[in-house]
Parts: structure tokens; C-alpha cells; sequence
């Protein structure tokens, strides 16, 4: 027996690594459907966080090319009898990151989407049946700005070309009887139900489309009907690939991903396995790749349906996750983009999207200069990039260069009373919309949006690891003098945070109003950011932990961490900043806690952190797949906010630094 397990591991040690578990048997759901690829996404709304019930949702679920158009809808009706028809509602459903598959007595949809294409197929009992998709000139409610698309029917092949740019969406129709649009659903139902009154004007329907951005289309079929939906720049030559091809080729991708990419774990433990796959399977599905407007090169958006843009302070939490991928390269992806979008005044845009114009925006900032930003979170990412393997000498004198012109930028932009400390002067820039931190400096009755300027306390220990990071590059590229600058900004930085932030009564690090110099005493969850300073003083991180963090009536909730205070008169348990647990600032106070040596606590977050993403069982029976939403209840861990954001995602990470055993 001695010897068997010896040939055993030998057979390991050959084979060079550990193998993923059944991918397929850990990423089936029943409750979740998300896939998304380049600037093509289907989607399956989960219960949404903003209003806290599950949309409804049309057999075909939803299609965006982001920030462009999307079919909002896509219903399925059969035909009973004359006057008499029948709309399906699937009664159940199984989500595969290659595969969605729904159901009822009647219908069986399936869908998939490979790089730049969706597609769909419904088959039917009825004999007679017909799919209305409702295509809308825009994505969601937060892009409500019309852009310029052509549409026009091909009636020969079937197929719709909505226009926008270099770049056509073509919708295929196979198997179908008859195919047609119109402004409005109901003639279209109308007609098929089998009335003669109904005619359809292509003219007046493309006339409402450019006015209105909103246009039905209809297809007729009988028992099998396969929509495709394609972005191309090529509009006479789709693909269009089989059903099966692209279904197999889609699985093939994600085995390929998960087996060439993904650290494999080695906890059993099922709620954190399932909780790391879907994590990755997420933030995958972000990953856009530029090729247009303000992001030619690769990037991952925030959230493919409700942020597809690329975000200032996300990129820096996902480049750390990446970092854990076997390709060395993509953590610093992030470079590409924003350093050809800095301003010739050092500012950067706080984010970037595939559809804005980029000459237009050279031309306002050179003529009026930078207005826009986000938190400098990479100071926090570059200690932990330049510690893996990877790390890319060869471009450090460019990140040197674009970085230090840009603290630079906002040393003579964001630092109103010349004190050496900077400041928000939009609660937007900061990230945190509507924190209640911010309540006193608003005009009054506001309580988001411009207001006095505040030196918050992250964003000045995030710029002091700045100057420290920059300090280390400086003195790879040869330039002393320039080191010792950015050595001793940072010590004055961690000097003046010292000085003016901590309050000794209450134990804690506040804001500053620049107007009047004072405090402001609302405790939220960034004075822990305060523990990434290098020369912080022990025995006040000691109170900030022992005192604040651990203390259930403040920040240790069953799931912390909330982003306020329990204590404070402004805590909210489910509005946005005022309240609610953001799982990418728990992975900042994770790593903070471990810098600070309280490694065992920041072990507690994390496992608390999992149990508030991952899947929720009773007994045997899993009631809920993971979530990766924007915003979580720190009392009763619900989700809440926008779904699968990829900074949600920084779980993984966490997974990996102190779940893995």
C-alpha cells in the first residue's frame, strides 16, 4: 500500500499541477443567468438591489451592446385559436457561463454568447408560434443619451442592420415564416393572432426608431427558431455559426480559462469553492476589449450592463485580482488606456468608455483642462503588484512619468488652502456618492454633488504610498534627487495625517472641512485605511481596531464592514455610502489588517465576506447562488445595488491570501 501511494504521488508530481474540480457541477444555477463577451451581453436579471425585486423577465432575457442599444425584451407567444394566443413565461431555468437553458410545458429556450455574438433558440410544441423583440436605442437607464444608429430590413436574408458608426448589429432570423417591425407590439400581435386589418408601414416604423430610438421586430415560426445577434464591421459577411458550435466553443473557452489561468484551491470547503468560481466567472465576463472611442486596449468595466465603462479606482482592485492569473502581463493592462488618456495638464478622466470621442476630448482638455477624477487607489495596488512575479521594469519609467505628473496635477488642482493635503470637491470623485461624511458641506438640501472642499483621509494615505511607490521607481530609473523628494513627500504626508486627522477623545481618524479646518466626526469605514500608512502609530491602530472595528455597536456586524458607523444618526442599512457593507472596501481592510499584523482578524473578514457573496443554503437545499453586487445589508446580508460588479470579485483574492487551506 506504502508503495501504491508513493506511485500516486509520483503520477502528481508529473503531471506538474493540481486539477480544477468539476467545473461544470460547481457553476450550474438555477437562480442566476450572466454571460457576457466583448461588447455582447445576455442577461438574466437577478433580484435587483436598487428596488428589491426580480424584474420581470421576458423568455429570451436581455441583450445590450453597451452604451449603444439593447433588446430589452424578447417574449414568445403561440397561436391557440383566431383571437386567441398564448405569451410564455419559462417556469424554470439553469445557467452555465456557456449555456442558459429555460423552459416550461410548451417552449424550450436556450442561448449562448460567443466574442461579438448572441444567440438564441426557442423550439415550440405549438404549431404556430412568434417571437417580438423590443430593441431600444440605448442600454439602460443610466445611458439615456440617443446615439445616431441606421436601421434597415433586409428582406431577403431576414435580417435587421442597426448601424452606429463603423459598426452594424445584424439580426438573423432562421427558421422563420415571416419577419417584420413596427413602432409598436400590439399590431404586430394583432396580425399574428390572424386579423386582416393590420398594416404595417416600414417608412412610418423607421421613422419612429429615429425619433425614438424604440422598434418591435416580429418573427414567425413553427416549431424551431434561431435569432443571432451579431456586432461587426463587416455587416454583409456574420458568422452565423451553428447553436451547437458556439455553445461548445463557449465551454471550451471557460475550461480553457479556468485550466490556463486560475490558481487551483485547495479548501474543500464547498461554500468558498463555489463562492472563488463564480467570482472568477464574473469578473471575466466584464473583460471588454477596447477597440474603440476612449479604450482601444483591453479593460475590464465595472459592470457590463449598469457600468460598461472603464472606472479610475476599479481598475486598481482588479489589476491585485488579476495578479493571481498565470498571465503576468494583464494586471498591468490598466497602464494602456488611461496613460493615452492623460491630459496635457497631468489630470486623468475618472473613466473611459468604448463610445465617447476622443479627439473631441484632447481638444476640451487642452483648451480647459482636467476637471475629472477618482480615488488613487493604485497606491495600495502597486505594493502589492511590485511584489509578484511579473513585475514590469521595463515599464516602470512610463508609470513613473504618467503618475507623477498626475499627483502632480492634483497637488495644483485639489489642494485649495495650500496645505500640502488634497481634497474632494465632488462627492462623485471620491467614489463614495452620498456618505453622510459629506452631509455638512453640501448647499442646503443637498446631499450629493459639488460641494466644500474635503481632505478625506484615504485619499491622502492612499498619496502618500504614492510617494513612496513613485520614490522606489524613481531610484530604478537612475534619477536620486527625484527619490528623495518623493521619500520625504511621503513623510510629511504621514506627518500632517498624524496631526490633523487622528482625534485622541474619540480614538478615531476624521475628515477635514478645508473651509474651516475641523473635523468632521462621522465615522465610516475609510479611517481604517489609515493602517496602510507605513509609519502609522501602533497603539493607534491598536484603538481604531480594538476600540471601532471589533466594537459590534459600530463596525462589527454580522457582516461587516458597514461603510458608517452603526452609532452614527446618519447609519442607514441599505443606501448606497450610509450604511451598506461594499466588498471591495472589505478587501482594502483585510489587506490593511494583515500590513498592521492582525492577520487572524483579517482571516474573520474574509470568511465573513464569503458568507455574505456565496451561496446560501438550508440544510442540504441551496436557496441562493453567490452574489457579487455593488452593496451589501450589514445587518441582514442582502444584496444590494447593481449585480456582478467586478470589484465584488476581489472575494477571490481574499479566497486565495487567507481562505486557501
Amino acid at each position: 500500500m506504502r508503495y501504491l501511494t508513493i506511485i500516486l504521488l509520483l503520477l502528481v508530481s508529473i503531471s506538474g499541477h493540481a486539477q480544477h474540480p468539476d467545473l461544470e457541477n460547481i457553476l450550474k444555477s438555477k437562480d442566476l443567468s450572466y454571460l457576457v463577451h466583448n461588447h455582447v451581453a445576455s442577461h438574466n436579471p437577478m433580484p435587483h438591489g436598487w428596488e428589491k425585486f426580480t424584474h420581470a423577465q421576458s423568455p429570451l432575457g436581455r441583450f445590450t451592446f453597451p452604451l449603444v442599444m439593447a433588446m430589452h425584451t424578447g417574449e414568445v407567444y403561440s397561436l391557440a385559436e383566431k383571437g386567441k394566443i398564448i405569451q410564455h413565461t419559462t417556469t424554470s431555468q439553469e445557467w452555465l457561463p456557456w449555456l442558459y437553458q429555460a423552459e416550461n410545458s410548451q417552449i424550450k429556450v436556450r442561448r449562448t454568447v460567443g466574442k461579438d455574438i448572441f444567440m438564441c433558440e426557442v423550439l415550440s410544441k405549438a404549431e404556430k408560434n412568434m417571437v417580438i423583440l423590443e430593441m431600444n436605442a440605448f442600454t439602460d437607464h443610466y445611458y439615456r443619451n440617443k446615439s445616431d444608429i441606421d436601421l434597415n430590413f433586409n428582406n431577403a436574408t431576414n435580417q435587421f442592420h442597426f448601424k452606429w458608426r463603423d459598426y452594424t448589429l445584424v439580426i438573423s432570423f432562421k427558421g422563420s415564416t415571416e419577419v417584420e417591425m413596427c413602432q409598436n407590439a400590439q399590431p404586430l400581435l394583432r396580425k399574428f393572432q390572424g386579423f386582416d386589418d393590420v398594416k404595417l408601414v416600414d417608412k412610418s416604423t423607421l421613422g419612429c426608431w429615429t425619433r425614438n430610438g424604440i422598434v418591435y421586430l416580429g418573427a414567425e415560426f413553427g416549431e424551431k427558431l434561431t435569432i443571432t445577434m451579431e456586432v461587426t464591421k463587416t455587416p454583409l459577411y456574420p458568422k452565423l455559426p451553428e447553436f451547437e458550435k458556439l455553445a461548445a466553443t463557449e465551454k471550451q473557452y471557460w475550461n480553457d480559462f479556468f485550466n490556463e489561468q486560475v490558481p487551483v484551491l485547495k479548501t474543500k470547503d464547498k461554500v468558498v469553492l463555489e463562492t472563488y468560481y463564480h467570482a472568477w466567472v464574473t469578473f471575466w465576463s466584464n473583460r471588454f476589449e477596447g477597440g474603440d472611442g476612449m479604450t482601444p486596449y483591453p479593460y475590464f468595466a465595472s459592470s457590463a450592463f449598469m457600468y460598461p465603462a472603464q472606472f479610475f479606482w476599479d481598475e486598481f482592485y482588479h489589476s491585485v485580482l488579476l495578479s493571481n492569473l498565470k498571465d503576468k502581463e494583464i494586471p498591468y493592462q490598466f497602464i494602456k488606456n488611461f496613460s493615452a488618456a492623460q491630459a496635457p495638464d497631468g489630470g486623468m478622466p475618472g473613466s473611459l468608455n468604448f463610445t465617447s470621442d476622443p479627439e473631441l476630448y484632447k481638444t476640451e482638455v487642452a483648451r480647459s483642462g482636467s476637471t475629472d477624477m477618482q480615488p488613487i487607489v493604485l497606491g495600495v495596488t502597486l505594493q502589492y503588484l511590485k511584489k509578484k512575479p511579473g513585475w514590469p521594469k521595463e515599464k516602470v519609467m512610463e508609470m513613473y512619468q504618467t503618475y507623477n505628473r498626475y499627483i502632480d496635477w492634483l497637488y495644483k488642482n485639489k489642494d485649495a488652502d495650500g496645505n500640502g493635503l488634497i481634497e474632494y470637491t465632488n462627492s462623485y470623485n471620491s467614489g463614495t456618492d452620498d456618505s453622510p461624511r459629506f452631509d455638512s458641506v453640501y448647499p442646503q438640501g443637498n446631499h450629493i454633488g459639488r460641494m466644500q472642499p474635503v481632505e478625506c483621509l484615504e485619499q491622502n494615505v492612499w498619496l502618500s504610498l504614492m510617494h513612496h511607490n513613485l520614490a522606489e521607481m524613481a531610484k530604478l530609473n537612475g534619477d536620486v534627487k527625484a527619490s528623495h523628494i518623493h521619500s520625504k513627500k511621503a513623510l510629511l504626508l504621514e506627518e500632517k495625517i498624524e496631526k490633523y486627522f487622528w482625534n485622541e477623545k474619540d480614538g478615531f481618524y476624521y475628515d477635514i472641512n478645508t473651509i474651516t479646518h475641523q473635523q468632521i466626526r462621522v465615522k465610516t469605514e475609510f479611517a481604517f485605511m489609515a493602517m496602510f500608512l507605513k509609519n502609522v502609530r501602533k497603539d493607534r491602530i491598536n484603538r481604531l481596531v480594538n476600540e471601532h472595528l471589533l466594537n459590534p455597536k459600530e463596525f462589527w456586524t454580522d457582516y461587516p464592514i458597514p461603510s458608517v458607523a452603526l452609532s452614527e444618526p446618519s447609519f442607514s442599512e441599505e443606501n448606497m455610502w450610509r450604511g451598506p457593507v461594499w466588498p471591495n472596501v472589505n478587501w482594502l481592510i483585510c489587506l490593511a489588517l494583515e500590513q498592521q499584523g492582525y492577520k487572524d482578524i483579517a482571516k474573520q473578514l474574509a470568511l465573513k465576506t464569503v458568507y455574505m457573496l456565496g451561496p446560501q443554503h438550508q440544510g442540504d437545499k441551496k436557496i441562493r447562488g453567490p452574489r457579487f453586487n455593488e452593496w451589501f445589508n450589514p445587518l441582514t446580508g442582502q444584496a444590494l445595488g447593481n449585480e456582478n460588479m467586478s470589484w465584488a470579485c476581489t472575494v477571490a483574492d481574499l479566497i486565495l491570501r487567507y481562505l486557501n487551506d
